[in-house]
């Protein structure tokens, strides 16, 4: 694919339901080689990658057949004010 620049995914952190306009889609939180910054990709763009196959071995099916959210297992969680 000339013109066309090629990106190397690291590893894949995490997969969320995130919301666009009146929607929402599956999104997959990507490390790329190289950079220090991850990005939310659209999971689509990784399906059949070596990538999400390691992320789904890892933790579970980053999209679920029922739609259900498949989420890697919280490492942090958020705290009310009150407590």
């Amino acid at each position: 694919d000339e013109g066309e620049e090629n990106w190397i995914v690291e590893s894949i952190d995490a997969a969320a339901w995130k919301r666009r306009g009146r929607g929402r889609r599956r999104e997959v939180l990507v490390k790329w080689e190289g950079y220090a910054e991850r990005t939310w990709e659209p999971i689509e763009t990784l399906q059949g990658t070596e990538a999400i196959e390691a992320y789904e071995q890892r933790y579970s099916p980053a999209m679920k057949e029922d739609g259900d959210p498949a989420l890697a297992p919280r490492t942090r969680c958020r705290r009310g004010a009150g407590r």
